[in-house]
């Protein structure tokens, strides 16, 4: 009967850990986390928001460069393959000028964007957006400054 008691424990130990495991796979949502991570990769990768100095050769991560030495005047440049149709962002800079952004994807990031804007954020193909604002170096004609440097993330929603 012992064995019996055991093979029915085992059974319903299983069970329960087969209902979670569903459970999470279903209703955890993990957009947020990985629009944060995109982030995180903007401001520290070499080819995100880095500085590359054209002599040396050497990539400053976590540098802002306003000059033509930037790897990113245009885009972010890194990875599309993996996160080009989920993920588009955008950075602004302030600069004595005006400011300037940097896209990644940035055709996606009008649209999705535009679609946030309007309120779309619910269920299938609605959008989430993340943005923070960071303190960071800003090099502009061979000086550097701290500026604060805002990052949007906009992700569809699976």
């Amino acid at each position: 009967m012992s064995i019996v008691r055991t093979l029915m424990l085992i059974f319903v130990l299983l069970s329960l850990v087969l209902v979670a495991n569903v459970f999470l796979v279903r209703h955890i949502d993990t957009r947020l986390i990985e629009s944060y991570s995109l982030m995180n990769l903007l401001y520290y990768s070499e080819k995100g928001l880095a500085l590359e100095d054209s002599e040396t050769g050497r990539v400053y991560s976590g540098v802002v460069s306003s000059g033509n030495t930037a790897k990113i005047d245009a885009n972010f440049g890194y990875n599309e393959a993996k996160l080009g149709p989920f993920l588009a962002a955008k950075a602004t800079a302030p600069l004595p000028g005006g400011s300037k952004e940097f896209y990644y994807n940035s055709e996606l990031f009008k649209d999705w964007n535009f679609l946030y804007l309007a309120g779309l954020t619910k269920g299938v193909g609605g959008i989430n957006k993340v943005s923070a604002l960071k303190k960071m170096p800003v090099a502009q004609s061979g000086t550097v400054r701290t500026e604060e440097v805002k990052i949007e993330v906009v992700s569809r929603n699976a």
